[in-house]
């Protein structure tokens, strides 16, 4: 893998980088973590300003996506300083914070943590998981992850298992249960988190900024792996990919990998979860059904035992 990454390093020096801004047309405000679908199968996010940097000289034409704004192609050879996004207004429920009562019950589904069947995170990942319908009055307000102490890095390290500090961006947001599917965006509602295991290794927890009045329907949670982050939380400006050149001297490409590695249960235990590709030509949600690193699929279909707590008040 050494000599991989030494391969990666001379490729990507030698490729003109085409950098650029992704920008709303009447502000002129940047648009962070915009989606840049680089149309070979994989992908990258602007960074916090809307900064983006293609270093991949293959590339010839990029799509561009947002909430909010009409998605955008265009070729990379034409490409300036700034990419110029047109809002395309659509209809989410506002998080309205109703009169509660001061009495409160609250209910905690805990995470499922072992060491056993892994599931590891790429750039780009998307995750989804079912939260149930509760009693009328019923609030989402933290998320628990499941974190695999012992990580499995493919890039730093020659394969090998050990405990691997990590920081990684995320981005959560909520989404209508469309038939026990995850649907369009529900709330007008995101929180970006940086993901870590410095202080927690078996279990991280995001307490969300406002209180999340669970649809009667119930709710899907998306977490999107924005990629790996440095330790002040800010994106590093990776593709979804590395690139390095085979044995016959061809161009390669495979995903890289980043944490949180997630431990699996078996389906139906755990909440119903999803993952998606959104840059992918299939980019259609799926459940998994194959853990990482493991010849022998133990399971039919595989869950991962996300936690999260609610509350109702009376």
């Amino acid at each position: 893998m050494k000599h991989i990454i030494l391969v990666l390093f001379v490729c990507t020096t030698v490729f003109a980088q085409k950098k650029f801004k992704v920008v709303d047309s009447m502000t002129k405000a940047p648009i962070p973590y915009a989606g840049i679908n680089l149309n070979n199968g994989y992908g990258m996010y602007s960074d916090e300003d809307g900064n983006v940097t293609i270093t991949d000289a293959s590339v010839a034409e990029i799509a561009v996506s947002a909430v909010g704004y009409i998605e955008k192609r265009v070729a990379v050879s034409a490409i300036t300083d700034v990419i110029v996004m047109e809002i395309k207004p659509i209809q989410l429920k506002e998080v309205i914070v109703s009169k509660k009562k001061t009495k409160k019950r609250e209910k905690a589904v805990k995470s499922v943590k072992h060491q056993n069947e892994l599931f590891m995170s790429s750039a780009g990942l998307q995750y989804a998981f079912l939260i149930s319908a509760e009693s009328p009055g019923a609030y989402l307000t933290k998320i628990s992850l499941p974190l695999i102490k012992i990580a499995f890095e493919t890039e730093d390290t020659e394969f090998v298992f050990q405990r691997v500090p990590f920081y990684t961006l995320m981005k959560v947001e909520v989404l209508e249960n469309n038939s026990r599917q995850p649907g369009d965006k529900l709330y007008d509602f995101e929180q970006l988190v940086v993901v870590n295991n410095i202080d927690n290794d078996k279990q991280f927890d995001i307490l969300l900024s406002e209180e999340l009045p669970i649809d009667e329907r119930g709710m899907f949670i998306q977490f999107t792996i924005l990629g790996r982050a440095n330790a002040d939380g800010s994106l590093q400006n990776n593709p979804g990919y590395i690139m390095y050149k085979d044995e016959k001297g061809a161009m390669k490409k495979f995903a890289r990998y980043c944490q949180p590695n997630f431990p699996l249960s078996e389906r139906p235990k755990g909440p119903l979860t999803y993952i998606r590709r959104p840059f992918a030509n299939d980019n259609s949600w799926k459940t998994i059904n194959e853990p990482h690193l493991h010849a022998v699929k133990k399971y039919p279909d595989f869950n991962i035992g996300f936690g999260y707590t609610v509350i109702s008040y009376e």
